[in-house]
């Protein structure tokens, strides 16, 4: 005899397995090049108006000084100083130039983007090192210079009826040798710093994995 309430059940369709989707993992990993690419723009900006801005104080150093109502401040430069660091802030520019290049070709996932990344990093590292050089090579001519603007500030002082000697303007204070031994300092710990970023994009950039990944790249069809 039939079970009547199972007349009413309606039919079971058939099943499938169950499939899972599959791991993009390629592209998740190919998240690096648009932030390497975005963070390289924005360096590459700040090194740009860096260097432009101290090639310009050395033409315009005076000038600038006496906009603010600093008179009386001898910014002498050596000519081989002030040949050689024009020379570097327009290598640097350029540097910054090159910079944007590669950051743009890395986020259209451009193969020749690695290579020009990795030119960069070579040159940025070695232009660094040959900054620090130069630094120490021209401590002198800096402690003078720095001299020049710290006594025509504190003439700036006196002439609109404040005290240069007072506690509030101790740093208006430092006699040369002090003056060297922060020029010093200063030279070791920020010379150092523009290395960091070039060194951070070439271990990035040569990494095997990513450079294995970047081998698939279409070099022709630009990532939206």
């Amino acid at each position: 005899m039939t079970d009547p309430a199972n007349t009413d059940l309606p039919p079971v369709p058939p099943t499938t397995p169950f499939e899972i989707p599959p791991d993009d993992l390629d592209g998740r990993q190919a998240a690096w090049p648009t932030v390497v690419g975005i963070i390289s723009i924005v360096y590459a900006a700040f090194g740009f108006l860096a260097n432009g801005c101290g090639t310009a104080f050395i033409y315009l150093g005076n000038t600038g000084l006496s906009m603010m109502g600093i008179d009386g401040a001898d910014l002498q430069i050596p000519v081989w100083l002030k040949v050689v660091q024009t020379a570097m802030g327009l290598f640097g520019m350029g540097l910054a130039i090159m910079l944007v290049v590669g950051a743009v070709g890395l986020l259209r996932r451009r193969v020749a983007a690695l290579r020009t990344l990795k030119v960069w990093a070579i040159l940025a590292i070695v232009s660094s090192l040959a900054g620090i050089g130069i630094g120490f090579a021209a401590i002198q001519p800096n402690v003078e210079l720095q001299m020049s603007i710290q006594d025509a500030i504190r003439d700036k002082i006196a002439k609109d009826g404040g005290d240069p000697n007072a506690p509030q303007f101790d740093d208006l204070n430092k006699d040369e040798e002090t003056i060297r031994r922060e020029s010093i300092r200063n030279l070791a710990i920020f010379g150092v710093v523009p290395i960091i970023y070039p060194a951070i994009v070439g271990f990035l950039i040569t990494s095997r994995r990513r450079v294995d990944q970047a081998e698939s790249w279409n070099d022709q069809a630009p990532v939206a």
